[in-house]
């Protein structure tokens, strides 16, 4: 058994495959899904887990470059953004909820909360370590 970090198998196993320049998106829970991307669906019920504590763990374990978010979103969840990927505000990208919604064909994965914010998704940009 693991002593610390991630413990869904899957979504180790997903996070595994990606590389430099690849999208993840983090959705909530009433994000329309793409059937041609890999989700790993983490939701339990409304509200759980919460996009906060699943970006939390996750990002722990990634490195990622810039995010991508609806102009819509909460100052709130921009902040959250910003701070689990230790992005500068100009690393940060703002378009529309629906051009969010039409980029997420070309994500790499998709991992879903069960959290209900009005607009509280993001695609992240995977970075290198290095």
């Amino acid at each position: 058994m693991l002593k610390r970090g991630l413990l869904n198998p899957q979504l180790n196993e997903a996070l595994s495959h990606l590389g430099h320049t690849d999208a993840v998106v983090f959705a909530d829970a009433g994000l329309p899904l793409p059937e041609d991307v890999a989700v790993v669906d983490l939701s339990i019920t409304f509200g759980l887990p919460s996009m906060d504590d699943v970006m939390r763990a996750v990002m722990a374990e990634l490195v990622v470059e810039g995010a991508t978010v609806a102009s819509e979103s909460p100052a709130n969840f921009v902040s959250l953004v910003q701070e689990t990927g230790k992005l500068a505000d100009t690393a940060v990208t703002y378009i529309s909820h629906e051009e969010l919604k039409a980029s997420l064909y070309d994500a790499k994965l998709i991992i879903r909360t069960g959290d209900t914010t009005p607009f509280a998704n993001v695609i992240f940009r995977c970075g290198v370590p290095f």
